[in-house]
């Protein structure tokens, strides 16, 4: 990745850039360090712009929000996330360039759960199990390999909403679809 980005760098390719800035966010989410995983999806997000490519755009955009969530920034995390879903929504996209927005905005509509009581916490359950059916849908279809974290969001969803057994069982699908 950090060969890639040499090369557009070098070249003056701004996709081949962002493709490798893309791919090492993409590293750097799992595994970190983090904060270079900021960095260089913070870049990204700028090339992207330039280029005007709302796919890698969106892509850039989630993954800079699951960062933020990893570094516990719920802050930024829901103003990129919320910022991403509206592009996606609005692009009509659907494909594996999409997974960790919508996977990072379901997560972070289950944490906007804490705490919550009344209807606040009604409309917030209403968005989380929305989310979470979106980013279900997207692991079976453009996605697989976001199933696993999609079962365990969908999971965690379950355990919030009291279906305790339910829970246990997606979560043991997570795990066997992450072993499969």
């Amino acid at each position: 990745a950090e060969d890639v980005v040499r090369v557009g760098q070098g070249a003056g390719d701004p996709h081949a850039l962002s493709y490798g800035l893309n791919s090492l966010g993409v590293l750097r989410v799992t595994v970190g360090p983090l904060d270079e995983a900021e960095r260089n999806l913070e870049q990204d997000r700028a090339v992207t712009l330039q280029i005007s490519s709302h796919r890698m755009h969106a892509s850039a955009c989630g993954l800079l929000g699951k960062c933020y969530l990893r570094q516990g920034r719920l802050r930024s995390a829901s103003q990129i996330l919320h910022e991403t879903m509206h592009l996606i929504d609005v692009n009509k996209m659907n494909d594996l360039f999409m997974a960790d927005g919508v996977m990072g905005f379901a997560e972070l509509s289950l944490i906007e759960l804490d705490g919550l009581t009344g209807a606040s916490r009604r409309t917030a359950l209403q968005r989380a199990k929305s989310a979470c059916k979106a980013a279900l849908r997207l692991s079976r279809k453009a996605a697989v390999a976001w199933r696993p974290e999609a079962l365990r969001l969908h999971g965690q969803l379950a355990w919030i909403c009291g279906s305790k057994g339910r829970a246990i069982t997606r979560w043991q699908n997570s795990i066997a679809a992450a072993a499969a």
